[in-house]
């Protein structure tokens, strides 16, 4: 684990950064790599009552007319192992807005979410461990009685390393050759407009795919099949770039709609239509990409939709050549 300075003395701002190896190997369909995840915790201290924060010496219980403040730095409510695996395998990320009802004894008694991420596993999370972890010093009166109050801030959920791509339509075709027991072999990659830096190459995550997988995609019969895997990128107000479609039976075919905020976070993704051979492997929104931001901030929000789909092209042809 490894903490940041404080990010601001002017408002009392904090930035944390906990770290841990990328320990995913065999949950995400990417090449385990040298990525770390990263939850950073943006105190902005906005809160009702709320004080900047002693950033060098541990705090004393306030004196009278004072307002509520954190019994231990923030830095301390989340650990290593708090970053949910569900939101690990889909890619979630995003900022949580919260406020705290603290009562008189310091306790949280309540928390309500102010900007969700986008993401209900990491808007649940984050208030489970707030109301579990956090503890106050009470704001007090003239007379120096403890008093309920609250505090409010925002937590940032970020999984680092990841390709930031640009808010454009692009494509990305990835043919290869699949035998009968789903081997593969012969993989070329053609990208058409802004294509961000995958996290993975798309013919080592052709590689990668379970047998069972490649069998599915094969179909029955023998020989070798040539197996073209096509994935798009749409922003409403942009149009597709030209590429040619292979030709062929298209044998599985999603389709997902997500939005972006200003920060370039996908904050929705749903799925809008899929043809299932393998739902248990394949995800529906894009994996490991986080977006642009908005220039000159605002609360922006962008859509898209992104597909993919797998054409089945028939007997042996070499990848990259038309038939």
């Amino acid at each position: 684990m490894r903490m940041s300075s404080p990010i601001s003395a002017r408002t009392g701002a904090w930035s944390n950064v906990v770290s841990l190896p990328l320990r995913l190997a065999g949950k995400l369909a990417t090449t385990p790599g040298k990525g770390k995840l990263m939850i950073e915790l943006l105190l902005a201290l906005v809160a009702v009552r709320t004080a900047p924060m002693d950033q060098t010496a541990p705090q004393s219980p306030p004196p009278p007319n004072s307002r509520v403040s954190p019994r231990d730095a923030p830095q301390n409510w989340v650990t290593n192992d708090d970053y949910p695996a569900g939101a690990i395998r889909q890619y979630e990320q995003g900022s949580v807005g919260f406020r705290l009802d603290i009562e008189a004894d310091g306790r949280v008694s309540r928390c309500t979410l102010t900007r969700s991420s986008g993401w209900p596993l990491l808007d649940v999370t984050t208030c489970a461990l707030l109301r579990r972890r956090a503890r106050f010093y009470p704001a007090t009166d003239s007379q120096g009685a403890a008093i309920p109050s609250t505090w409010s801030s925002r937590f940032t959920w970020r999984m680092p390393d990841m390709a930031v791509s640009p808010r454009a339509s692009w494509a990305v075709v990835t043919s290869f050759l699949v035998d009968e027991r789903g081997g593969i072999s012969n993989c070329k990659v053609r990208r058409f407009g802004a294509v961000p830096s995958e996290p993975a190459d798309p013919c080592e995550l052709a590689r990668g795919m379970p047998d069972y997988i490649g069998v599915l995609l094969h179909g029955e019969g023998e020989g070798i099949r040539l197996v073209t895997r096509i994935d798009t990128q749409q922003f409403e107000t942009m149009p597709l770039p030209r590429y040619a479609p292979p030709a062929g039976e298209a044998v599985y075919r999603t389709e997902s709609a997500f939005a972006l905020d200003a920060q370039g976070f996908i904050t929705a993704c749903k799925l809008a239509g899929a043809e299932q051979i393998a739902p248990s492997w394949f995800v529906t929104c894009i994996p490991g990409l986080e977006y642009e931001p908005v220039s000159g901030g605002g609360e922006q929000t962008a859509h898209a939709r992104y597909t993919m789909t797998f054409v089945r092209g028939g007997d042996s042809t070499a990848p990259g050549k038309s038939r």
